[in-house]
């Protein structure tokens, strides 16, 4: 009889929460336990339970070989003292009974927006926003619980996909096909973009390793960082092979921004490298948006 290992995935209805669950449903020697705040809408072939059982005296964390936290709202400040809360009571929980190990989703924002190079794992932190600070309090929180307990942290670039509409490529996207003109800042401004594909890939990697030998904090990037007339470029090429003509203008200005990320740490740990090129990403989100499009009856080819 073949001893499976257990992952519970905190936050499975999220972008990255949904397609790990699809990643690691059918994958042999795992069992997959979905925790969200809909269960209902998890679907798959794994279990579903939700946050409130989660955190219930019926459910014990000593069965779990690896808890894999990506819970935490995304755009909405008023949900972050709640979002931590919840990461508190489950990361405590856990470290109480005996988790096996830990994989905390943190991200890149960490580092400082204004950073002058792609940031690795030995840049200071400085936090711009509350995201950020929410972020990081985490980590150090699981520095405290987790000091027996294997765990790490991995700080992802910024995840884009065809279906992630608050990310930068498919907003761009979709401006263009609604307007059929681009307007972007020719500023100093760098993107670090990881596909989500490439995300759950690494990931994966990193679940089959041995918890023992990781190091408290990762980097996980993509391949380089663009700027906005870069991708707007993109965009054009592909919508133009559409027979979808749109003008790209530029702006001219000073602002710098930097979300670079260093992934050379774990790539080397994990043997992990980006597969997925910026122009694949863009192709399939300029696809994505025009089959959604015409379902919806929209004037797009």
């Amino acid at each position: 009889m073949i001893c499976k290992k257990t992952i519970l995935i905190t936050g499975s209805g999220g972008f990255l929460g949904r397609h790990l669950l699809k990643a690691l449903e059918n994958l042999p020697g795992y069992h997959v336990i979905a925790a969200s705040s809909t269960p209902k809408k998890i679907y798959g072939d794994v279990d579903r339970i939700s946050n409130a059982h989660l955190l219930s005296s019926d459910f014990s964390f000593k069965e779990i070989d690896l808890l894999l936290h990506c819970a935490f709202p995304r755009q909405n400040n008023a949900q972050f003292a709640e979002g931590l809360r919840f990461s508190s009571s489950v990361l405590g929980k856990a470290a109480m009974e005996g988790v096996g190990a830990l994989v905390y989703i943190s991200s890149q924002s960490v580092y400082t927006r204004k950073r002058t190079a792609s940031a690795s794992e030995d840049t200071p932190i400085l936090l711009d926003d509350v995201y950020a600070a929410a972020k990081y309090s985490t980590e150090l929180l699981i520095q405290q619980l987790y000091r027996n307990i294997p765990y790490t942290c991995i700080r992802l670039a910024s995840l884009i996909g065809p279906e992630f509409e608050p990310r930068v490529t498919n907003q761009l996207v979709r401006k263009a096909l609604e307007e059929q003109t681009l307007t972007v800042l020719d500023a100093p401004i760098r993107y670090g973009l990881l596909d989500i594909d490439d995300a759950v890939r690494g990931i994966s990697l990193l679940l089959r390793s041995e918890p023992t030998s990781w190091e408290p904090v990762y980097n996980l990037a993509g391949v380089g960082s663009w700027t906005l007339s870069e991708l707007a470029q993109m965009i054009q090429g592909f919508l133009h092979d559409q027979g979808i003509p749109i003008t790209v203008q530029s702006l001219p200005s000073d602002r710098y921004e930097n979300t670079a990320l260093n992934g050379l740490r774990f790539e080397q740990d994990f043997g992990f490298h980006p597969q997925i090129s910026m122009q694949q990403s863009i192709q399939r989100i300029v696809a994505y948006q025009l089959r959604e499009g015409n379902a919806n009856g929209d004037r797009r080819k």
